[in-house]
């Protein structure tokens, strides 16, 4: 089992503020001048594998996908650095200021950003997205129904949100233009890892008058939500096309660095296998490895360098660790009865054989997981789920405490997946060692989106689902998957001493106190095995050999800007 060569991402506040202010803004140049132009290494589109977005739309897009096209064709204030998540680099701001109690975070913008259509980038942008992705009653453009974003946890902490999320008022508080190019933001507590949540890719501007009116495109206009606007060095060159592609390219309006690739090509595949032959065939820059073909593909292609994060000719095959957890998810609500009993969760956990799937599913290149936080991230610590972990003796004494013995009494069970994206043979590894304590569990496979929607409703059983850091946060994890009604919180835990607790940790200034809250918390909630932690992520994707400098962070960031095409196959 490879170790883990995850950076340490966890930044205390006095090195973030120490980054920030010192100016790491490298990647956004604002003078005018062109890098790319007359340089060799300008040209040509890269071709990524990507599953089907379920949103696009930066006020909805929470998962791996979406967030791919929006963290090409849009720019959050700061981000983190793709080659070192623990430094921040500026993105939409040029600086900002927080002041001692971290109440108050003040954002300078840059005054020469525009958005792809040409228009200016102002600090209303912001507040008019924050809004958006705040208010529960926001339309989603393409359907022109109310659908409530997902990832409006992130700015829990802004004042005003309580009011705004049980309708008695309809925008944040907190959210001030001091001028065109200044945003102000007040939390209604102390929150110093604020600035991490700032760093979600979604959380960016957008153009209200094409949010509401629609797109122009070929004569007409089409919904924002198909074919969004954003401020990022890529653009749109037309509407997404469901289940084939979205293409972009290069952003003339664009105020930082331009990126060396003419467009972004992201072309959709429902099944991982496909696409990696596709890749094969010589159609695509960038794709995942299918099952069982890494340790083959690493030979025959050789490792990315930058301890397996950046792929050059010769060195393809990115496998660098990631910042995340695959876990199987357990419908903890009373309308899944049987699987609302924490005996019966204990008894699962205690089932599954990880070391198997790592080594038939995953070619050891993953890291079992022992606790739902990776490593890296602050509070992480090796066996803190103490029943992750394969003891099938002590599973079936988790059966009969739960008065189940043998699996008599207990109705077959549904695993639900997202078909063809490679998570069949996990679930069939399970599926068998379940049986090997009396559970019997059938398959049910479904589209992406469709899957996404059945989490979200709870209209599932037990499920499967990786949380990817958007930023190097623990609250990220614990708050996002564990408070209660967060729309993350798909398993349905809830708990009052966790959900105050949890808003406790976050007022806490110190780094060690805070992340040792956090253990705290993190323990609390494993006793309830309200999910089942699998493995630690690593990349398991490979480019093909006329890409240069195709860097995947830790935090799953496709460093569009650098990349680039040799030049006799652009």
């Amino acid at each position: 089992m490879r170790k883990s060569r995850l950076l340490v991402l966890a930044l205390a506040l006095a090195m973030v503020f120490a980054l920030a202010l010192t100016g790491c803004n490298g990647d956004n140049d604002t003078n005018g001048d062109d890098p790319v132009t007359g340089d060799e290494r300008s040209g040509g589109t890269f071709r990524m594998y990507i599953n089907e977005p379920q949103f696009i739309d930066p006020y909805n897009a929470g998962e791996s996908e979406g967030l791919h096209v929006v963290h090409a064709i849009f720019m959050p204030l700061i981000y983190p650095s793709h080659q070192d998540p623990t430094v921040i680099e500026y993105g939409a701001a040029t600086s900002f200021e927080v002041n001692d109690d971290a109440t108050v975070f003040t954002f300078e913008l840059d005054p020469a950003a525009r958005f792809a259509n040409d228009t200016p980038v102002t600090a209303d942008d912001f507040i008019f997205a924050f809004n958006r992705i705040a208010n529960p009653n926001t339309e989603n453009t393409m359907t022109g129904e109310v659908d409530p974003s997902t990832i409006a946890s992130q700015l829990s902490a802004v004042k005003g949100f309580d009011a705004v999320q049980e309708g008695n008022a309809d925008t944040l508080e907190g959210l001030v233009a001091l001028d065109d190019h200044t945003l102000e933001i007040t939390l209604d507590e102390p929150f110093g890892d604020f600035i991490q949540n700032v760093m979600h890719a979604s959380l960016v501007p957008v153009p209200q008058d094409l949010v509401e009116n629609g797109v122009p495109f070929d004569g007409g206009t089409v919904p924002f939500g198909e074919m969004p606007i954003g401020n990022g060095p890529f653009m749109m060159s037309e509407p997404w096309s469901p289940g084939q592609s979205i293409e972009t390219v290069r952003n003339p309006y664009f105020s930082g660095d331009p990126a060396y690739v003419d467009g972004v090509s992201f072309r959709i595949f429902a099944d991982v296998d496909a696409a990696f032959v596709d890749w094969q065939a010589g159609n695509l820059d960038l794709a995942e490895i299918s099952s069982g073909q890494l340790i083959a593909m690493e030979e025959q292609y050789g490792v990315a360098g930058n301890d397996g994060y950046t792929a050059n000719p010769g060195n393809q095959v990115i496998n660098g660790a990631q910042a995340g957890t695959y876990f199987i998810l357990v419908n903890n609500t009373e309308e899944a009865a049987h699987l609302d009993n924490p005996d019966v969760r204990r008894a699962l956990t205690l089932a599954i054989n990880r070391d198997a799937i790592n080594d038939l599913v995953w070619e050891s290149s993953y890291q079992v997981a022992t606790d739902v936080l990776p490593p890296g991230i602050p509070g992480f610590e090796e066996g803190a789920w103490e029943d992750s972990r394969f003891d099938r003796e002590a599973a079936e004494q988790a059966l009969v405490d739960a008065g189940f013995p043998g699996g008599e009494g207990l109705p077959t069970l549904t695993l639900s997946l997202n078909a063809g994206a490679g998570h069949e043979p996990i679930l069939e590894l399970i599926q068998s060692d379940l049986a090997e304590i009396g559970i019997t569990a059938n398959l049910d496979g479904m589209e992406w989106a469709t899957y996404l929607d059945a989490l979200d409703d709870k209209n599932y059983e037990i499920g499967r689902l990786g949380w990817m850091a958007s930023y190097p946060s623990t609250d990220y994890f614990l708050y996002e998957l564990f408070s209660t009604d967060n729309p993350n919180n798909f398993v349905g835990f809830s708990s009052p001493e966790v959900d105050e607790m949890l808003m406790e940790a976050r007022t806490i200034a110190d780094s060690e106190d805070r992340a040792e809250k956090y253990r705290e918390i993190n323990a609390l909630i494993q006793a309830e095995n309200p999910l089942i932690p699998i493995a630690f992520y690593a990349h398991r994707m490979i480019a093909s050999d006329r890409m240069n400098d195709l860097t995947i962070s830790s935090l799953n960031n496709v460093d569009f800007r650098r990349l680039w095409i040799t030049a006799d196959q652009q």
